[in-house]
C-alpha cells in the first residue's frame, strides 16, 4: 500500500525546534495541524484519498483518513473512514494504530445461458453492500521538507473486527452461473480476512 503525501496545510506551533533531533523532528515542532493527499496506496484495493491530523506534540499525531477504492473488474466501490494514531519514534519512523469502518459495494456483471434453447441471455447483476470495522497497524516513515510532507507506511496488518450488514449475495436466478454464484461468494469471504499490508 503506497501512499504519497503532499501537506497542505502546517501551522506554527513552536518558535524553537528541538536541537538533539533531526531536520524532520525539528519541523515537526512547528507543527500543529496538516491535510495530506494519500495520491497512491492499496488497501488492499487501489485507493486515493486525503488525511488529516492534528499534532498532540510533534512526536504524538491524532488522524483521520477518508479513502475510496474502485475496482473495474468486479464493479467495486469501497469507501473508508479511519481514526488512528502516529507516534515518532525517531527523525522520521513512525508507528500508526487505527480502527476503519468500510462500506463494501460489489456489482458484478455476469452472464446468463438458457439451456432450453442453448442461448446465452442478457446479462444480470449480482450485488451486495455491508460494512466491516477493521483494526490496523503500520509502520513507515514520513520526512518533512518546510510545508511539503512525503512518507509512507511500508508494512502493516489489518484485522477485521466485525460486519454490519446483509453480506449475502442478491440478485442470483435459476440462470445464474453457479461458478459465478461461488466466485461472488468467495470475494466476500476474501474481503473480511485479516490481511498483510505493505507500502500504503
Amino acid at each position: 500500500m503506497l501512499s504519497l503525501f503532499v501537506s497542505t496545510l502546517a501551522k506554527a506551533q513552536a518558535e524553537q525546534g528541538l536541537p538533539n533531533e533531526g531536520l524532520s523532528a525539528r519541523k515537526r515542532a512547528d507543527l500543529s495541524g496538516e491535510i495530506l493527499l494519500d495520491a497512491v496506496g492499496f488497501n488492499p484495493y487501489t485507493t486515493t484519498g486525503i488525511y488529516g491530523g492534528y499534532y498532540i506534540n510533534p512526536n504524538e499525531v491524532a488522524t483521520l483518513r477518508l479513502n475510496q477504492s474502485e475496482v473495474a473488474d468486479h464493479n467495486l466501490n469501497v469507501k473508508s473512514l479511519s481514526v488512528g494514531w502516529k507516534s515518532f519514534w525517531a527523525n522520521s519512523f513512525f508507528t500508526h494504530l487505527g480502527i476503519s469502518a468500510r462500506k463494501f459495494d460489489w456489482d458484478w456483471n455476469v452472464s446468463r445461458y438458457d439451456v432450453s434453447t442453448g442461448n446465452y441471455l442478457s446479462p444480470e447483476h449480482l450485488r451486495s453492500e455491508y460494512f466491516t470495522l477493521i483494526a490496523d497497524l503500520a509502520i513507515g516513515n514520513q520526512w518533512q521538507l518546510g510545508n511539503f510532507t512525503i512518507g509512507t507506511e511500508w508494512v502493516g496488518f489489518s484485522v477485521p473486527l466485525s460486519t454490519l450488514g446483509d453480506e449475502e449475495v442478491s440478485g442470483a436466478t435459476t440462470q445464474t452461473f453457479s461458478y459465478d454464484l461461488n466466485a461472488a461468494r468467495e470475494d466476500i469471504r476474501v474481503s473480511k480476512r485479516a490481511q498483510l499490508i505493505a507500502l500504503r
